[in-house]
């Protein structure tokens, strides 16, 4: 099964899995906060959306209020972390088509576990942010028209 394209994939039990098999640092020191984590596959990158309970939109700490962080990920970057850390063979040119077969013919996993070491690498950086005023807000704004999709992990 591929990752379906513009689909959020809820991953916050993989996150607790990868925490607990020692493969993430900043994630583990976050969880508490952490009410969701979502990858979203896009043409140019994969999305990462975390959802901070209790956080606004100024970083400050403030009740009943959710906090939407959005980092998007380069695909090739995603790819060569695949590469690395599966030692899987990666594309030798870099275009499109290569890209979007070696996704399509990558397992979910392979490619969440990747996205979500390069998000955890980079200190979990956000591009944009977003506040709701409930979780069901904050859920409702990423699955927009596409829905999000729980991706199963066994713990």
């Amino acid at each position: 099964m591929s990752v379906k394209f513009a689909k959020y994939y809820n991953v916050t039990n993989l996150v607790k899995k990868m925490i607990k098999d020692g493969k993430l640092d900043c994630y583990s020191d976050c969880m508490d906060n952490l009410s969701g984590v979502y990858i979203c596959s896009d043409t140019k990158d994969f999305w990462v959306a975390r959802i901070n309970k209790d956080l606004n939109d100024e970083y400050d700490e403030e009740e009943v209020v959710y906090l939407i962080e959005r980092n998007k990920i380069d695909n090739w970057d995603v790819i060569e972390k695949v590469g690395e850390t599966f030692n899987k063979e990666t594309p030798r040119q870099y275009t499109k088509i290569d890209m979007h077969n070696f996704i399509n013919e990558t397992s979910e996993r392979m490619l969440f576990e990747a996205v979500l070491m390069i998000d955890d690498f980079n200190g979990l950086e956000n591009w944009d942010n977003y506040q709701c005023d409930s979780l069901e807000d904050a859920i409702d704004n990423l699955a927009d028209i596409y829905g999000i999709e729980e991706f199963k992990v066994a713990m």
